[in-house]
């Protein structure tokens, strides 16, 4: 999130942390108000689906600068090994 946050201007909510219990992972956020879909006009709606469709393309694009992507996790497990 926050790579995308970082290298984009699709708004997403802000992480304040995770943390693993019981083999589960759970992300605490800002909460968003919002409304469904199914609430919106057709226009509406099709405003909606545009701006989706240009934040895919957007995250379609995205390269990291680190290999492993943006965690760098493939690097960091391949050098605890050599």
């Amino acid at each position: 999130m926050r790579f995308i946050t970082d290298k984009t201007d699709i708004p997403l909510p802000k992480l304040y942390g995770c943390f693993e219990d019981d083999d589960a992972a759970y992300l605490v956020m800002e909460y968003v108000e919002g409304v469904t879909m199914d609430s919106l006009t057709d226009e509406q709606r099709k405003v909606v689906e545009t701006e989706l469709q240009l934040h895919l393309e957007t995250l379609r694009g995205l390269k990291s600068d680190v290999w492993g992507g943006p965690s760098g996790l493939v690097r960091s497990l391949l050098t605890s090994f050599l």
